[in-house]
């Protein structure tokens, strides 16, 4: 029986107190069941307890109440139930079991908060942890004083430990991981972390996991006398991100190219590797800062730097720098561009850009605009030696050497000077003497340019007196050709060692000897085409001089053969209009015949001004008819010869030269045959015209244009024009054969 007392306490409990008989039905509940879930103790008694439960919840309560009921300890669990207006409410029971009736009492507290505030407390870590897995990054703490060690997944992972088995390391236990050679620098981080406050950093090698380098990042957490009680940290993986920052400074360094970053708020300026490199800097020593940046600069560069730099962040835009650093202690100078572009950064304002040695690609350009002056100039008809001298003028310019010379190479094996600069003894006269050793010679035979960094440790080649006397130590000779072989050599000469060897100043010498061998070889033909073009002039005279003999013997043929027949007709037609039928009769009868004649005659010169035969019979029957009207004249047997293959291919050419060959047979052979043959030969077409009359005399026959007579040398330059040969074979009273071999 139940006691007034025990009644109030059950009712002033804060707690969630509930009876439940063993088939689930609850018997009594306080009145926190109202405060903390809305129902009235009266509305629960007699309900299923697993009624008001969430339904994922009550497989996991009913295995707890059966623990409960069999008497066995049961710790606290949690489920939820439902509350009056229909949210859940987390409850954490402690529950025990009247083992011989079955019935259970229950209390509870409302841990909602406790569990949403664990849920959110479980989901920020595991977002946490996702995202060291993603940047693989892991984080630990040491308890100091009690030794406990905490690790984040991550961490494990990064440490090639299983969670599950392995313990988080000490520092003892690290460092027997990293490689011998870092142990002091982590020993030296541990102790400015323990004597300074705020956190320290520190890099290492592993040995396990093999060749993978870390960055950590440790604080140590005092107590109220400063003394460190807990030590907490991250380490990052950071091996993969320190791989392609060499890559990067290879990279940077390969193209010339550096990077930058300034912050206006503080001017703190960041510098890669490259960008150090570009100024002659230490990447690992002290920082930059922009008094060294503006003070490498020439003083009215570093005014125009400054200024566009104002007005980008003016405009809040980009801008472009041009200036130059120094390279030596010799005063050379490399050539910069640097692009950059004003950016906001958070709550700050930034300037981000590249720096870039561009002194190589401007120097190329620079080359290119002389080498294609240089051709201008060629091309413009000047000079060759004073294009020697220019050529010598701009390789001192372009690659700041101080000699320069063009070497003629002599029949006698000597050098001599077509053109110098630098040199005192450089303006006519010998370089090189006959017989002399020298680089020039080498170079010249072995058809290949020549460099030597440093005469003073030369062994190859001798040291000649004259670049001994004039301080030469480094020397580049380049071999000139032209058509008909060696000119001689390019060469250029500096007072410095090792300053002619680099790839691109080499490159731009064996330009310049390429465009001197290209300008003495056009000069060469420029001399051949002037000949030639001569040569022609005289072709033409000597063709309008043989067109100007056809007309006069064919105006001759016409005033003393057709002319001549129809004059004797017309008077014969005159006589025949007398009153005398038997002289009329005989009158018309001779001018009959005289036209006849007459008109055969004009078909004969009609066919010598127009080759109609040819067009419309073919080649042989035009040879043919040129042979038939040649031995009228001369009174000779023909012979013609023409195999098929070889018509259609230079027929106009060979009718020509077949007409001229016959009308001289005709008019000088006093021949008795004269066999004309064409055929075919090896990818020509072979043209042969041979008698059997008096022959030639030789020297009359080479002393023949000289008088006048040019038939033979015009025929000779005509088959010579279109790549063919022309040969004479003859002799007194052995006749003559002339072939013209003429290319298909």
């Amino acid at each position: 029986m139940t006691t007034n007392a025990e009644t109030r306490f059950f009712d002033l409990s804060v707690e969630l107190l509930v009876i439940v008989d063993p088939q689930g039905y609850i018997q009594r509940a306080n009145r926190s069941w109202t405060r903390v879930l809305g129902y009235e103790p009266g509305e629960l008694i007699g309900r299923r307890i697993d009624a008001l439960q969430h339904p994922d919840d009550m497989p996991r309560t009913a295995q707890e109440l059966d623990t409960i009921r069999a008497g066995r300890p049961s710790p606290e669990f949690e489920n939820r139930y439902r509350h009056k207006d229909g949210h859940y409410v987390w409850l954490r029971w402690s529950s025990t079991a009247n083992v011989d009736d079955g019935v259970i009492y229950g209390a509870a507290r409302d841990v909602t908060e406790q569990m949403e505030s664990s849920a959110r407390a479980n989901e920020a870590l595991a977002r946490l942890e996702e995202a060291q897995r993603v940047a693989d990054v892991g984080s630990w703490e040491i308890d100091l004083r009690t030794g406990e060690r905490f690790y984040t997944r991550q961490m494990y992972a990064l440490n090639g430990l299983d969670p599950e088995v392995d313990e988080p390391w000490d520092l003892d236990d690290l460092l027997t991981r990293v490689v011998p050679e870092h142990h002091e620098r982590v020993r030296n981080t541990v102790h400015r972390m323990n004597r300074d406050r705020g956190p320290q950093q520190v890099e290492y090698r592993m040995r396990a996991p093999a060749g993978r380098m870390m960055r950590t990042i440790m604080e140590a957490v005092r107590d109220g006398d400063g003394a460190p009680v807990r030590i907490r940290g991250t380490t990052q993986d950071v091996t993969e991100l320190r791989e392609n920052e060499r890559r990067l400074a290879e990279a940077e360094e390969l193209a010339g190219i550096g990077s930058f970053e300034v912050r206006l708020s503080d001017g703190r300026l960041l510098w890669s590797p490259g960008s150090y490199r570009l100024f002659g800097m230490d990447p690992d020593g002290p920082t930059a800062t922009r008094e060294q940046l503006y003070g490498a600069m020439r003083p009215e560069e570093a005014v125009r730097a400054q200024e566009a730099i104002a007005q980008a962040i003016e405009e809040q835009g980009a801008f472009t720098i041009d200036y130059t650093l120094p390279t030596g202690p010799n005063g050379s100078r490399i050539e910069i561009t640097g692009h950059g572009r004003v950016l906001p950064s958070g709550e700050d304002t930034v300037i981000r850009g590249t720096i870039q040695d561009v002194t190589r690609q401007r120097r190329i350009v620079r080359q290119q605009e002389e080498i294609a002056r240089l051709g201008q100039l060629a091309l413009a008809g000047t000079d060759l030696r004073e294009l020697f001298e220019e050529v010598c003028r701009v390789i001192a310019r372009s690659l700041d050497t101080e000699m320069a010379n063009v070497l003629a190479l002599q029949g006698d094996g000597s050098f001599a000077f077509a053109s110098g600069l630098g040199f005192d003894d450089a303006a006519r006269g010998t370089a090189i003497a006959p017989g002399q050793p020298s680089i020039a010679h080498a170079a010249l035979a072995g058809a290949t340019p020549l460099v030597v960094d440093d005469w003073l440790t030369e062994e190859r080649y001798p040291y000649s007196p004259q670049l001994a006397r004039h301080g030469v130590r480094s020397t580049a000779v380049l071999p000139i050709w032209s058509g008909e072989g060696p000119f001689g050599v390019l060469a250029t000469h500096s007072l410095t060692p090792d300053v002619l060897g680099a790839e691109q100043g080499l490159a731009f010498l064996e330009a310049l000897s390429t465009f001197l061998s290209t300008a003495i070889e056009r000069l060469r033909h420029e001399a051949e085409i002037a000949g030639l073009a001569a040569l022609r002039g005289r072709l033409v005279a000597e063709n309008l001089e043989a067109e100007e003999r056809a007309r006069q013997r064919i105006s001759e043929q016409l005033h003393d053969g057709a002319l001549q027949d129809l004059l004797a007709a017309r008077q014969d037609l005159v006589e025949a209009e007398g009153p005398d039928p038997g002289t009329r009769k005989e009158m018309l009868g001779y001018a009959r015949h005289g036209i006849e004649r007459a008109v055969q005659r004009l078909r004969e010169a009609v066919h010598a001004l127009h080759p109609v035969v040819l067009q419309h019979g073919g080649l042989e029957a035009a040879v043919q008819a040129a042979a038939d009207h040649a031995a009228r004249q001369g009174g000779f047997r023909p012979a013609v010869t023409v195999e098929p293959e070889a018509a259609g291919l230079r027929d106009e050419l060979v009718m020509s030269l077949a007409y001229e060959l016959l009308a001289n047979a005709a008019k000088h052979a006093a021949a008795d045959t004269v066999a004309i043959a064409v055929r075919r030969d090896d990818g020509h077409v072979l043209l042969e015209v041979a008698d059997d009359g008096c022959g030639l005399d030789a020297r009359a026959m080479a002393a023949a244009p000289l008088s006048g007579h040019i038939g033979l040398a015009s025929l000779v330059q005509r088959v010579e024009a279109v790549g063919g040969t022309l040969d004479v074979e003859t002799g007194d009273r052995r006749g003559t054969t002339v072939r013209a071999r003429l290319p298909i």
